[in-house]
């Protein structure tokens, strides 16, 4: 039961295999762990893409590392998958260097 109510979840996220990283991403995932994003400098802009979020539109979420990102209409799931991109592109940066 608690396979399905995983999968429901977390999707393919739940499936053997799927979301585990080969050990180079490792330091990757642990960078972005210990180091919380710069975020934009206006406060209700997403952190993706920098566009004006307004406070009673229901297009948006705040993730746990305080990033807000638009997350649906317009956008669907454009900025959360830039904004990942984004963090997984920097932490592998620095964990190269």
């Amino acid at each position: 039961m608690s396979s399905n109510l995983a999968s429901l979840l977390f999707g393919d996220a739940a499936v053997e295999g799927v979301g585990q990283s080969p050990d180079g991403d490792n330091k990757v995932i642990t960078w972005i762990n210990a180091n919380p994003p710069d975020l934009p400098k206006h406060q209700n802009n997403c952190a993706a893409c920098d566009a004006y979020i307004p406070v009673y539109d229901t297009g948006w979420v705040i993730l746990g590392d305080g990033a807000l990102i638009h997350y649906s209409g317009q956008h669907g799931k454009t900025c959360w998958d830039r904004w990942h991109q984004m963090r997984h592109d920097e932490a592998a940066y620095k964990t190269m260097s």
